[in-house]
């Protein structure tokens, strides 16, 4: 495979994860249910466009291209750090939702036996 075409490949991947990054920091910066499913929407595609790029370069040799693949490296790791901390997020609102949920559940006991106690 041609050095200039790995490059050009791997600048791709570089570029997705950079959006990727991107639309990440965005999410936690403004984080709610419907941006957190955009959110994974859009870098749903982005990594499917990264996974075209990978296979088309799966036999460059390791040693080519050390600095970018480095710098892809990073971002990833980036990237994972802020989905630890939108999973935090997540996991706080699941409780909220979970109370949300109980609240109803005890309203909803207590007007049924409000409703049985006045028809008696």
């Amino acid at each position: 495979m041609n050095k200039n075409h790995a490059w050009e490949n791997l600048c791709r991947i570089r570029s997705f994860y950079y959006e990727i990054f991107d639309k990440t920091t965005d999410l936690l910066s403004n984080f709610s249910d419907q941006h957190l499913l955009k959110t994974l929407e859009e870098r749903e595609g982005l990594l499917e466009l990264v996974e075209k790029e990978e296979n088309s370069i799966k036999n460059i040799n390791s040693c080519e291209c050390t600095e970018i693949k480095a710098e892809i490296r990073n971002i990833v790791t980036s990237v994972i750090t802020l989905d630890k901390k939108i999973a935090e997020l997540v996991r706080g609102r699941m409780k909220e939702i979970k109370t949300e949920i109980s609240g109803l559940y005890s309203t909803s006991k207590a007007a049924v036996a409000y409703t049985l106690h006045r028809r008696n």
